[in-house]
């Protein structure tokens, strides 16, 4: 009895220590890309109030675990009269508590 009991604990403890762990899918499907491209797209275009900006590059999507996403472009803004080329970068988090957050919104010349 005692030999039988110790098996069954001991499939029981190598099943849980040998099950992947990673983000749970639950919470992963609470975000998307496409919604990080669509929140860096408002924070640029607040950012970027006034200066008429047009998209050069493609808005890329890199999504990192835990609900982090990197967002990468290139945007053509207007400055002085001229259009002048920038390459953008937005940092976003989603937590399920408090939904996005933009961590970073950098434009630097491109």
């Amino acid at each position: 009895m005692f030999l039988v009991v110790a098996v069954l604990v001991g499939l029981n403890i190598r099943q849980a220590t040998s099950r992947a762990v990673g983000p749970d899918p639950e919470l992963e499907a609470l975000h998307s890309p496409q919604e990080a491209l669509q929140v860096c797209r408002v924070a640029l275009d607040s950012q970027l109030l006034g200066q008429d900006p047009e998209i050069v590059r493609p808005l890329q999507v890199e999504y990192f675990q835990g609900g982090e996403y990197e967002v990468t472009g290139t945007v053509d803004v207007r400055v002085g009269g001229r259009r002048v080329r920038r390459d953008a970068l937005c940092e976003l988090q989603f937590r399920p508590e408090s939904g996005w957050t933009v961590g970073e919104n950098v434009l630097t010349e491109g």
